[in-house]
């Protein structure tokens, strides 16, 4: 996967711009950006949306929300 292609995916049951933007790696407004059209309150199974994997992020730094959690338990944040 790339920038500069596009995935078009296929909305499954159950995905969220959320969860599709931390599968590919990139952001939920970034994917509200590339289509102009969606409803992000409205997904529907079988709807296709391009997906710019990996834009402008890196990978590295993406940390989950229990990493947060044990972070600030930890009192390092």
């Amino acid at each position: 996967m790339n920038e500069i292609n596009p995935i078009l995916h296929t909305i499954r049951p159950g995905d969220t711009l959320y969860n599709l933007a931390m599968q590919y790696g990139t952001t939920v407004q970034k994917i509200i950006d590339t289509n102009i059209a969606l409803n992000p309150y409205d997904l529907r199974v079988g709807q296709q949306i391009y997906i710019y994997p990996n834009y402008g992020q890196n990978l590295n730094y993406l940390v989950s929300m229990n990493q947060v959690k044990l972070i600030k338990q930890m009192n390092l944040a």
